[in-house]
């Protein structure tokens, strides 16, 4: 059961939680609180401010609503793939590439892999509304240099995430890995994007009054987060190959994922979900004979660049 005890000064600065990946190995510290905990124990003042305020309005309105997103019943019941809002300017819209056939990872593991994923917050529940004072608080604070950052991480690929100036790998290292982790990014978007489908959750600004995305927008649906997964798996990768990295790997991959929530792009819910699927699947890569090989071959190329 979660705890009600106060948090310290220092850990309530910041509007976020880290989440415990799937390898004791890979575990960092926790930080910061969950929006989750300000609901339950009222240790935020100003998030109870903003949840009866919120709760206020919705009595007053004339039509059922939300207590925290004023969304009506009917925008509930629409489609993920009818948004309730445009997705602004056409030139501005993130497309991806439609993934093959997995190599390293068997496609029939699918509904396995599925059922692993925990379903999407229930509307009106603590956590959805957790998930919409968590946007609208990072709304709120977020400056244009996180804004800047954010948006150059919405392209998923090694170098935008691992790459200079953020990330910790060379432009030697990402020119020799980049190939072999577009091989994992497409296995892993065989799984992912069929899951959003499936699960049909809309992005935040397709339904919240209030959420203006400060990055290009996605066409697809927002859970799990395609991000979140793929940073995670990308750092836990690489950490394999770079042991005397781990931790800022898994730190920029942490950066990665918070910032699709910071951008508008993503629920909380939408990042947990995320990282535990990028824990899964790394776990499946791991098993596979070819991916193992791959990753042992790369590790001798790049072992002389790295040092």
């Amino acid at each position: 059961m979660l705890g009600c005890s106060r948090p310290s000064a220092k850990s309530r600065e910041i509007p976020f939680t880290k989440f415990r990946p799937y390898s004791p190995r890979h575990r960092p510290k926790p930080q910061g609180v969950s929006l989750i905990f300000e609901l339950r124990c009222g240790s935020n003042e100003s998030m109870k401010k903003i949840a009866l305020l919120a709760l206020l309005l919705s009595a007053c309105a004339t039509e059922p609503v939300s207590p925290i997103l004023g969304m009506s019943e009917t925008s509930k019941s629409s489609t993920a793939n009818e948004p309730s809002r445009e997705l602004g300017d056409a030139k501005n819209v993130v497309l991806h590439p439609t993934p093959t056939k997995p190599k390293f990872i068997n496609g029939d593991l699918y509904s396995v892999i599925a059922k692993s994923v925990a379903p999407s917050p229930a509307p009106g529940s603590i956590e959805q509304r957790a998930d919409e004072l968590n946007l609208l608080s990072l709304q709120e604070m977020r400056t244009k240099a996180d804004c800047d950052r954010a948006a150059t991480e919405v392209k998923v690929t090694l170098a935008n995430f691992f790459g200079g100036p953020k990330g910790s790998l060379t432009n030697a290292q990402i020119e020799k890995l980049a190939p072999f982790f577009e091989q994992i990014r497409n296995d892993s978007d065989f799984f992912i994007q069929r899951l959003k489908t499936e699960r049909g959750r809309k992005r935040p600004f397709q339904y919240i009054k209030d959420v203006e995305p400060c990055v290009a927008r996605e066409v697809t649906p927002a859970y799990p987060s395609g991000h979140a997964t793929l940073s995670r798996l990308y750092a836990l990768v690489l950490s394999d190959m770079y042991p005397s990295k781990t931790k800022e790997l898994l730190k920029r991959a942490d950066v990665i994922a918070e910032d699709r929530v910071l951008s508008g792009m993503h629920h909380r819910s939408d990042i947990i979900a995320g990282q535990a699927l990028g824990e899964r699947l790394y776990k499946e890569f791991s098993k596979s004979p070819e991916f193992k090989k791959e990753l042992s071959e790369l590790e001798r190329v790049t072992t002389k660049v790295a040092r």
